[in-house]
């Protein structure tokens, strides 16, 4: 456990999710947030959170040799994915806020208390 977390992930330009079930990953918008160009496996939330090119990077789910391609690619050419993590930043604060998260939860309770039985 460290405290510091979020000074740490300052200094990081990529952040990795590998967990096959994550139900929301508040980790995976945590680096979206900080700007972290984020690579995500294609299962559970991550690939409703993670716009495929565009505010992060799938790997095949249990397929390392996926996941070592996508590496292998951001090292060979990190310019072409720094637009990835801004573009992730904006996506973050847009989206998955805790403001835009209750407006979301109010207007499904809404949407549901209002619906025609």
């Amino acid at each position: 456990y460290k405290k510091d977390i979020q000074d740490r992930l300052n200094s990081y330009d990529v952040g990795i999710m590998a967990s096959e079930a994550e139900d929301f990953g508040r980790v995976t918008v945590e680096y979206m947030a900080k700007g972290m160009l984020v690579i995500g496996a294609n299962c559970g939330a991550t690939p409703e959170l993670i716009q495929e090119g565009k505010s992060g990077l799938l790997f095949e789910k249990n397929k390392s040799k996926s996941l070592a391609r996508i590496l292998h690619n951001i090292i060979s050419d990190p310019q072409k994915f720094r637009k990835i993590g801004f573009l992730a930043q904006q996506r973050a604060y847009s989206q998955f806020t805790s403001i835009q998260n209750s407006k979301n939860i109010y207007q499904l309770y809404i949407a549901k208390a209002t619906k025609k039985r």
